[in-house]
C-alpha cells in the first residue's frame, strides 16, 4: 500500500519495484488531477494495481488539503493538511495556498475493500500526516513487514509517539534523520 502515491514518477520509491517485479498493491492519492496522472503512469498494470482517490483519515468526513496554485513551481502536485508545510517547501506564503476538499477513508477500510490478506510494504508520504494515517491501521490485524514513513514534517512529540506505538507492536524503527525517510521493520522479519 502506498499512501500519497502522487503521480508515481520521479523520486517515487515504489515505482521501480512495481515496474520490475509482479508486485500487487493499492496506490492512494487524494488529488483528483494528480490521481488521473498516477493511473496513466501505471497504465497496463491494472490487473495487479488498484487505485484509490481518497485521503486517509480517522474521520470519514471530507478533509481539507492545501496545495500550490495551478502552474506554480517547483511542483504543483504536493499537498498537505497544513498550508505552512507546502509554503515552506515552495518558498511561497501560506495564504497563497489553494484549499481543496477530498473524500477520506481509513487504511483498515481500504484493506477490507480490496480484500488484502497480507500487506508486506506500507509506504507513507503524506507531508506531515503520516502519524495520523498510521493510526487508521490496526497493527494487531494487518502487520506489514516494512513501514516507510516521512518524519520531516512531524513534531518531535508526534515522532516519539509514533515510534513508541510501532515499538509496542514489535517493530524496530530506523530513524532516517530530518531529510530522509525512516523505516519500521517487523521484528520477526529481521530477527530469528
Amino acid at each position: 500500500i502506498q499512501v500519497g502515491a502522487n503521480e508515481g514518477r520521479d523520486d517515487d520509491p515504489i515505482r521501480p519495484y512495481l515496474l520490475k517485479y509482479p508486485w500487487r498493491g493499492v496506490l492512494i492519492e487524494p488529488q483528483p488531477e494528480v490521481f488521473e496522472r498516477l493511473k496513466e503512469n501505471y497504465a497496463g498494470l491494472e490487473s495487479r494495481l488498484s487505485f484509490e482517490n481518497v485521503a486517509i483519515s480517522s474521520n470519514t468526513a471530507p478533509l481539507q488539503l492545501y496545495r500550490l496554485p495551478p502552474g506554480a513551481t517547483p511542483s504543483d502536485s504536493i499537498v498537505s493538511f497544513d498550508p505552512k508545510i507546502i509554503a515552506k517547501q515552495s518558498g511561497m506564503k501560506p495564504q497563497d495556498m489553494v484549499a481543496i476538499s477530498v473524500p477520506t477513508a481509513r487504511l483498515d477500510d481500504i484493506i477490507l475493500k480490496h480484500q488484502l490478506t497480507k500487506v508486506d510494504v506500507l509506504q507513507l508520504d503524506t507531508e506531515g500526516y503520516d502519524w495520523v494515517v498510521l493510526q487508521t491501521l490496526d497493527l494487531t490485524k494487518s502487520r506489514p513487514l516494512l513501514i516507510r514513513f516521512e518524519q520531516g514534517h512531524l513534531s518531535p512529540k508526534a515522532i516519539g509517539t509514533m515510534i513508541q506505538h510501532l515499538n509496542q507492536h514489535d517493530y524496530l524503527v530506523y530513524y532516517g534523520g530530518y531529510e530522509s525517510d525512516s523505516l519500521a521493520l517487523r521484528k520477526d522479519f529481521i530477527l530469528p
